[in-house]
């Protein structure tokens, strides 16, 4: 092809639906280090997706439920909801379920259940968007016996290949631990094996996982993320564990007065806001992290990981136990909303959910103790695109979605 200036100029059409890795592999041999480093940067650059948000309506209109319809279905899709999060790259909605040792995963739009993978005990769920530059997100999941959990992550390719197959996996209940371990093999859900919290049972997981962490947690619950930082409640440690989200290693850790159960990171990152509920404290604190700080190095060994409160300054708490409005029995989990800059967060033991300015004002609150209002709400989820709160409600073996 000829320019106005008469040089040559060549156009390249590029196909970015690329089927399979060898061919992209052989595709890329065949061009220059030039074309390569273009095509990259182009791909990337078309590749980013953004989502308009909305703001939750805070009217609490329900408009569906995940799991047992009471009286008139008894499907047990829930069991001890314990977490909930959304993949917006991949359209999941993804619910962790305690006593049925699974999480299940559902179409963002459609809300139909699609597949689950088997999870001893999954609590804290967060979804690390496009961890490979590509759109691809991973899960992160703390799963595992009480004092001997871990965090895991998983790519959601996999997810979308089970989800294409029709496949499930399921964590596998051999009654004798010496036994000879079983060949993983896909299942429908009617062959599905019932849970069990039976001591003589040892539950082998068949999910696969890009990394384990490093250290183990005593009670894993709330998971958020900041940069290529994984940020983890350990709720009985009464502290916050920092992993490095390419290898799952323990840099840093927070101390904490009382046992933090959820956190989230406002907008621009600058603040924490944790769930801190124990003995002297019920309340929400803001954690803002100092000037001078210098990140630990991931090479750190697990004897040179030191504990950086000094490096964390509390700007604000708002909440104190109690039973009137603004008041806390039990702060569960909380979520910002980006939008409306409101605090969200349940409150187990009271039965409701709450919702605060940034700065700590009481706007409202919702719910009460019931089958058809929460027993016992934990993690909640805003859909930000539908502007759709999903809450888990632990005891009445659900996830309420409401907007």
């Amino acid at each position: 092809m000829l320019s106005l200036c008469g040089a040559l100029t060549r156009l390249l059409l590029y196909d970015f639906v690329i089927p399979s890795i060898p061919e992209l592999t052989i595709f890329m041999k065949e061009q220059d280090d030039s074309t390569n480093e273009l095509f990259a940067k182009l791909r990337s650059k078309m590749s980013i997706r953004t989502r308009a948000r909305k703001p939750f309506s805070m009217k609490f209109e329900w408009t569906h439920t995940f799991g047992r319809e009471y009286e008139e279905s008894f499907e047990p899709l829930c069991n001890s909801p314990h977490d909930v999060t959304i993949s917006y790259n991949h359209s999941y909605i993804l619910i962790s379920h305690l006593d049925n040792h699974r999480i299940q995963v559902f179409d963002l739009h459609s809300k139909l259940l699609l597949t689950w993978f088997g999870m001893e005990f999954p609590l804290g769920l967060c979804i690390e968007e496009n961890y490979d530059g590509s759109n691809h997100d991973a899960v992160i999941c703390a799963s595992g016996n009480y004092g001997q959990r871990k965090i895991r992550k998983f790519d959601m390719k996999w997810v979308d290949e089970m989800v294409m197959d029709g496949s499930y996996t399921v964590s596998t209940y051999i009654s004798n631990p010496s036994s000879q371990q079983p060949t993983p093999q896909p299942t429908t859900p009617s062959m599905l094996p019932v849970a069990t919290t039976s001591s003589n049972v040892m539950i082998q997981e068949l999910t696969p996982h890009i990394w384990m962490s490093s250290c183990y947690f005593s009670d894993p619950q709330g998971i958020a993320m900041r940069g290529k930082q994984i940020f983890v409640c350990d709720a009985d440690a009464e502290c916050i564990k920092i992993l490095h989200a390419d290898t799952g290693n323990l840099v840093e850790m927070i101390t904490l007065e009382n046992g933090p159960y959820d956190l989230d990171f406002t907008p621009d990152g600058k603040y924490l806001l944790v769930c801190e509920t124990g003995y002297s404290a019920n309340r929400i604190v803001m954690l803002t992290l100092q000037h001078d700080h210098t990140p630990a190095d991931d090479n750190f060994s697990m004897r040179n990981v030191k504990s950086v409160d000094e490096k964390w300054k509390m700007v604000k708490s708002f909440g104190k136990r109690g039973l009137a409005s603004g008041e806390f029995s039990w702060c569960r989990s909380l979520v910002i909303d980006p939008v409306s800059k409101h605090v969200i967060v349940s409150d187990c033991l009271n039965n409701n959910v709450q919702i605060f300015t940034f700065e700590g004002k009481y706007v409202q609150s919702f719910g009460d103790r019931g089958i058809f209002q929460f027993n016992h709400p934990y993690g909640i989820c805003l859909n930000q695109v539908s502007s759709e709160l999903l809450v888990c409600d632990f005891r009445n073996q659900r996830v309420a979605v409401f907007k």
